[in-house]
Formats: structure tokens, C-alpha cells, sequence
């Protein structure tokens, strides 16, 4: 047991043993204190429970000071001071009493067999051996050396422990700190990524409404009513929509992540890097760009090692063709107008490369088609049924391996035409799937792809829509309609039909670049006497965020780079060069799918800058 004693000089509060009495040194001002003994052990403070008990240094005599008043004195020289407690008494009179009891169970051993001595004087001699052995007296006290004390070592030390326990919970603490700061900035990012998807959410949320009510307010307005927009307010909107490419091509060149990828909810996918470059380079942005350039090897890697079957490749395979072909137009006007030179060997080593690498993904296309002339995810007849969309951006690629110098022959086309005219619904729209309703994006899907068939069978001629409100007085033969010359001319004016009933007005991004691309190939300006381009291109620019970016459930890279075609008006770009779509030339290589390919050219080690083999000199 231990008490707290308090020093009447400095006021400290010492722990010292329960049955300590006498004068001792305090060790905090060195004044004498005086210690009498305790009535009754006090309990222990948890708060004082790292001082040590209160003792003379082990080096130095214990204090000769005189006794205090009403102390016990000392005992004289040579006599024995006995010092016992409750417990020793107990311990005493335990061992004595077995010493009784072995003595008395000797006896009756002895009484009843007369046993020897030996026995009696062993138990004996071990019970003397355990009596308890009187104290010995302590000694004589010195006077003590008041010199020495101040000099001895403190009688209370703090219980610290080694020099190093104060470093080791220093780290510890800085571990602490660190962890708090990390879990800090953890919860902060989260919160604001949780922000940042709250605020997107919020915008496409608002972009919906205010496409619908658009919607409900042009569907309530007659046609007739809509004025076309003045010479200024058409510059003013042309200056938007420039502003507006601009700002979206930035955030696209801002979603390159190096190699051959850019970011995005495909990121995965060739066909996702692809359609950013495409856009890009039908937007304007020139091929020499980093954030292009570096993408356009490892697509012609693609293209000339491509498995003949994979799970997503038309998607792919049809918008990696579609790049490639854009970058060999953008370098054959760059060669036209002498902004970009390669030898006439390597041009047309360039072009041979092209021209290989296009044939294979054709032939991969090809293979990915059913028996019954469909597109799905599995490829090959029977994996997964007719997919809309698929098809579309099938016909697409087929259309651009035609521009660089391979072509499936023109009875191909026929059977393609024939085949959607087949799967178009008797009210003139196209579903994705069979099993599905028509939609305006699937619709024009079907419509753009009849319209390529239609160019690639008659020589790249565009199909001549006369629309029936052009004229300021049309006749009774205007208002029906344009004269039908053929079962695809048909075909697709009951497709335009379908629309002007339903609507063109529609922001989603896919069906934007669709429509962009069937009113191009069909030469149409208005759809129910509205201007479509300059209608939607007004609400388009007002949803594009601030980045930059239109959103989708596709993600925003994907929205955004078919919206940059949109606006571009990129199928128009097609028809506005002299190495136009479509038009045949000498080179001209008719694919037969069932051959196999030649090898490539050999690479010079140069990007792949394709000419038309006729480029100056350097």
C-alpha cells in the first residue's frame, strides 16, 4: 500500500509507502519534510499512479535526524527491534501448529511400532529449520552530509522510461496525423466527385426538359408559321456554331490519354479512339496534331492484324476505316494545295499500305455479316439477329473502303438494298431490332444505308429529293410529293414521310450525325418545310457545357464527337473535293472476299502519310 504526502514548502504531492514515517528531503525545493506515520493506509490515486515511492538513494545512509515530537524514539544499541503485521503473526501460528502436528503423529508411530530414533529426529530438524529467523537489527544511523544530499539523486523519479519512448510516439503521432490528413482529402474528393456527378446529372436532367418543351412548342406551332432566319440572324447563328466546334474539339483533344486511346465510357475499344480522330479531322483540326498523329499507327496496326471475328468489331473495324479514310483525303488536299510534301515513292508507298489495310478490315466486315445479310454483336448467321445499328456503321465502313480504292462489286449493293428495303415496316420506319418499336434513330439508319447503296449503284449520284414546300406556289403534283423513279427512291421517301410525322426535332447526339447524313446524301434542306440544319443547330449550341462537352447515356466523348459532326456537317464534306466518294478510278481494286490478301508494302519508318502518288518533291 502507498499514500500521498503533500511538501509543506513547495506544495508537491508525493507517493510514498504506507508504514514510511520520519524526516526526508523533498526532492522538488530540497526542503526537510516530515513524515508521521499513517492512522490507516489512503487509497491510491489513479492520477499520481507514475511517481515512485518515496526512498533513500540505495548509495547514500538513511538520515540521521531527530526523532519528531510524539514520534517513537529509536531502540537502544543491542536490542532487537521486532517488526510484525497481522499477516506474519498468522504465518507464525500456521507453522507452528504443523510442527505440533508431526511431532504428535511421531509419537504414535512410535508408541505403536517402536520405530528407531532417525525418523523422529528428521521431522524435527526440518521443522527447526522452518522456524522464522529473528530480524536482524538495523544499523546505526550517520549524520548526514547536507553537501552530499544536495548533490544525491532525487528521491521521486518520474516514470518516463528510455530516452527513446518520447521519439517513438512522436511518429506514432505523426502516422496519425498523416492518416487523418489522407482520410481528409479521401472524404474531400469524394464529396466532390460526388458534387461534380450531382451537378452532370443535373444539366442533362435540365438539357432533357428543355428538349422536350422545345419539342411540345414547335409541335404546337404550324410549319407555316416558323419565318426562316434573316442574312444576319444566320451569320449570327454560323458564328455560334463555329465557337461551339471549337470549344467541343478542345475538350475532345483534352480526352487523349496517350497511345492510341482516348478516354471515355469505351475507352476500351479501338472504335472509341476512332471516332474522336474522325471527328476531329472532319471539324477541321489538323492530322499533324499530336493528340492525332500518335493514334493513326497503331490503327493501321489494327487494321492490317485484325482477327477476321471479334465480339464488337464492326463497330470497331467500320469507324477505324472511317478515320483512315478522312486522314488520307485531309493529306491528299494538303498535297494539292502544297502544305504537305512527300516523294512521289513514298506517297504512293503510303497509299499501298492504306489500300491493304482497308481491304483487310473490309474482308473483316464482310465476315461479320449472317447469311441472311445481317449485323449482330456475335457476327456470322444466327449469333444474336439483326442490330440496326450495326448495319449502319457497316455500310459506312464499306463506303470508305471504297473511297481508297477497294469495293465490294455493284451487285453487292443491290442484294444490301434489297435486304433493308425488306426490314423496313410498312409505315416506312426501321426498327434496331425486329422485336423492337421504330425509332428516328434507327430510321435514319436505315434511310443513310439505302441512300449508299443507292450512291454505289449509280455511280456516286445522290438521290434528287424535290421537297413539295420549296416552291412559293406549288402545284397539285408538288404537294404530292417528288416523282418516284425506283423502288429505292420509294423505300426512302416513305422513311421522310415517317419523320415529318413523328418529328425530326431530337437531341440525341447518335441520331444528330445520322440525320446529318441522310439529308446530305439525299440533297434534302427542309423536312416538312423547316430548315432541319439551322432549327436543331440553334438548341444544340445552347446545351454544350461549359467544358465544352454534350452529354449522353453513351458518355460525353461519344456525344460529343458525333455532335461535332453534326454541326460540321460532315457527310457534306464528302462531295467537296476532287477525290469525292464513290467516283471510280483506274486503281480501283474489286475485293474478292474469298482470296487471300497480298502482303503490305514494306514500312519506311515514316507515318503513314498517304498521297495519291503524284506529290512534289521535297
Amino acid at each position: 500500500m502507498s499514500r500521498i504526502i503533500t511538501c509543506e514548502h513547495c506544495h508537491k504531492q508525493l507517493k510514498v509507502k504506507a508504514e514510511t514515517k520520519g524526516r526526508f528531503k523533498c526532492p522538488g525545493c530540497g526542503g526537510v519534510i516530515e513524515i508521521t506515520a499513517a492512522a490507516e493506509p489512503e487509497p491510491e490515486l489513479a492520477t499520481l499512479d507514475f511517481m515512485d515511492e518515496v526512498a533513500p538513494p540505495p548509495s547514500q545512509p538513511a538520515m540521521d535526524l531527530p526523532p519528531a515530537a510524539g514520534s517513537a524514539a529509536p531502540p537502544p544499541p543491542g536490542e532487537t527491534q521486532v517488526k510484525t503485521s497481522g499477516s506474519n503473526n498468522v504465518m507464525k501460528l500456521a507453522i507452528g501448529g504443523g510442527v505440533l502436528a508431526v511431532l504428535l503423529v511421531i509419537g504414535l508411530v512410535m508408541m505403536m511400532g517402536g520405530g528407531a530414533d532417525e525418523p523422529v529426529r528428521q521431522p524435527v530438524a526440518a521443522a527447526q529449520a522452518q522456524k522464522p529467523k529473528p530480524e536482524p537489527a538495523p544499523e546505526k544511523q550517520q549524520p548526514v552530509d547536507k553537501a552530499s544530499v544536495a548533490k544525491a539523486e532525487p528521491l521521486v523519479k518520474l516514470n518516463m522510461g528510455p530516452a527513446s519512448t518520447a521519439n517513438t510516439f512522436e511518429a506514432a503521432a505523426q502516422r496519425v496525423r498523416e492518416q487523418q490528413a489522407a482520410d481528409a482529402a479521401a472524404r474531400q474528393a469524394a464529396r466532390e466527385a460526388a458534387e461534380a456527378e450531382r451537378l452532370k446529372q443535373e444539366q442533362m436532367k435540365a438539357a432533357e426538359e428543355a428538349a422536350e418543351a422545345a419539342k411540345k412548342q414547335m409541335a404546337q406551332t404550324p410549319a407555316k408559321a416558323r419565318k426562316p432566319l434573316t442574312a444576319a440572324e444566320r451569320a449570327k447563328l454560323q458564328a455560334q456554331i463555329n465557337q461551339a466546334i471549337d470549344k467541343g474539339q478542345q475538350y475532345l483533344i483534352k480526352q487523349y490519354a496517350g497511345g492510341s486511346t482516348y478516354s471515355g465510357k469505351f475507352t476500351d475499344e479501338m472504335g472509341n479512339t476512332a471516332l474522336c480522330v474522325y471527328a476531329l479531322l472532319k471539324s477541321g483540326v489538323d492530322p499533324d496534331t499530336p493528340e492525332i498523329a500518335m493514334t493513326i499507327q497503331p490503327m493501321m496496326y489494327y487494321a492490317s492484324n485484325r482477327p477476321a471475328m471479334e465480339s464488337k468489331g464492326t463497330y470497331n473495324a467500320s469507324l477505324v476505316m472511317l478515320a483512315l479514310d478522312q486522314f488520307r483525303q485531309v493529306r491528299i488536299r494538303q498535297m494539292a494545295e502544297g502544305s504537305y510534301r512527300r516523294s512521289k515513292e513514298e506517297a504512293n508507298r503510303d497509299r499501298l499500305r492504306m489500300k491493304f489495310a482497308m481491304r483487310q478490315l473490309l474482308v473483316g466486315l464482310n465476315r461479320n455479316q449472317s447469311s441472311e445479310h445481317s449485323y449482330s454483336y456475335g457476327g456470322g448467321a444466327g449469333r444474336g439477329g439483326h442490330d440496326m445499328s450495326l448495319y449502319q456503321y457497316a455500310m459506312l465502313g464499306m463506303w470508305a473502303a471504297n473511297r481508297a480504292e477497294v469495293a465490294l462489286g455493284g451487285e453487292w449493293w443491290g442484294i444490301q438494298a434489297k435486304y433493308l428495303m425488306q426490314i423496313q415496316n410498312e409505315d416506312g420506319s426501321w426498327a434496331y431490332k425486329q422485336t423492337k418499336g421504330p425509332t428516328r434513330s434507327m430510321t435514319c439508319a436505315g434511310l443513310g444505308s439505302l441512300s449508299i447503296c443507292y450512291l454505289m449503284m449509280h455511280n456516286n449520284q445522290r438521290i434528287q429529293r424535290q421537297d413539295a414546300y420549296e416552291s412559293s406556289d406549288p402545284t397539285p403534283a408538288d404537294a404530292q410529293g417528288p416523282a418516284v423513279q425506283s423502288d429505292i427512291e420509294k423505300a426512302i421517301e416513305r422513311g421522310f414521310q415517317w419523320i415529318e410525322r413523328k418529328g425530326f426535332e431530337d437531341l440525341n447526339p447518335y441520331y444528330l450525325y445520322s440525320l446529318e447524313r441522310v439529308c446530305t446524301l439525299t440533297k434534302t434542306q427542309k423536312i416538312a418545310g423547316v430548315d432541319w440544319y439551322e432549327t436543331l443547330a440553334a438548341r444544340i449550341v445552347a446545351q454544350q457545357g461549359n467544358d465544352g462537352s454534350w452529354q449522353s447515356h453513351w458518355g460525353s466523348t461519344a456525344a460529343t464527337a458525333w455532335t461535332l459532326l453534326f454541326l460540321s456537317r460532315s457527310t457534306e464534306k464528302q462531295f467537296e473535293h476532287a477525290d469525292s466518294p464513290g467516283e471510280p478510278t483506274d486503281e480501283r481494286e474489286i475485293v474478292d472476299i474469298s482470296a487471300p490478301a497480298e502482303a503490305p508494302p514494306a514500312d519506311d519508318g515514316q507515318p503513314a502519310n498517304v498521297g495519291d502518288g503524284q506529290a512534289n518533291a521535297p
